[in-house]
């Protein structure tokens, strides 16, 4: 449907996941910084395909709060 000019999104199979190269921009880290988390396994869940390397946005999120810290009172 059209409203107001406006196409409405066409929803893909990937929406809510991200490539390396996108989380590693949001999260201001490179993209090697990533696969060494992965190797010392301290990243966010990922998955692969082929070559190709996606990161759930949901599971990014959920991994970002698990890394949240809280200041101890003194």
């Amino acid at each position: 449907m059209l409203l107001d000019g406006i196409l409405p999104k066409q929803e893909t199979l990937l929406d809510g996941y991200l490539r390396k190269a996108q989380l590693a921009q949001e999260l201001g880290q490179s993209p090697r910084t990533l696969d060494r988390w992965e190797t010392l396994r301290i990243g966010p869940p990922r998955v692969v395909i082929g070559r190709t390397i996606l990161y759930r946005r949901d599971s990014v999120l959920e991994w970002l709060k698990s890394r949240e810290q809280h200041r101890r009172p003194r």
